[in-house]
């Protein structure tokens, strides 16, 4: 289950907040790392660099867990080719969480598109917090905008407008961008 979207860094920050105004959050970076201990933030706006995009696709931009600040992480080991440790930190071990991935400014005039998601549809704290990300989108107070099954950040549409391109990677075809339906 996902809901996609395109936001600049402001459409993103002011995002989140409307999400935090609702909730106490943590976000711990997704991915393999050398350590057990997870890199978690509290706030919104101490995530480096959001609203720029990692990578040139969205699935490959940097991610976040998102859960409630009291949840605790866990993290997966896993067998590695070298002899150190490696551990993951995804939604297959936390089951409470859901994945926030920004996308945001690649180049210049290329907007990244990004996605909240979660692989446990069943699980009642992972739909609870996809429910309040979804509502802040729909509700937020500038006028998120749904497009071609996607939500646009008010500062991502005047420059879609302008001429900015909006897609979830940059190798796609221009046909497979955002674009007005009909």
């Amino acid at each position: 289950m996902q809901t996609r979207f395109f936001m600049t860094p402001a459409d993103v920050m002011t995002f989140l907040r409307a999400v935090e105004d609702q909730t106490r959050l943590k976000y711990v970076l997704c991915g393999r790392f050398d350590s057990p201990a997870p890199t978690v933030f509290y706030e919104a706006q101490d995530l480096p660099n959001l609203g720029v995009c990692s990578a040139d696709t969205s699935i490959a931009s940097q991610s976040y867990l998102v859960s409630l600040v009291d949840y605790g992480i866990s993290t997966r080991g896993i067998a590695s080719a070298a002899k150190a440790p490696a551990y993951l930190f995804d939604q297959q071990a936390n089951p409470a969480t859901i994945v926030f991935t920004a996308g945001g400014w690649w180049k210049e005039n290329i907007l990244i598109g990004g996605r909240i998601a979660t692989t446990h549809a069943k699980n009642t704290e992972s739909l609870a917090l996809m429910k309040l990300f979804r509502s802040a989108l729909r509700r937020h107070p500038l006028g998120f905008k749904p497009v071609s099954g996607a939500y646009v950040g008010p500062e991502a549409y005047a420059r879609w407008r302008q001429g900015a391109r909006l897609t979830f990677a940059v190798q796609s075809p221009p046909e497979s961008d955002l674009s007005e339906p009909g």
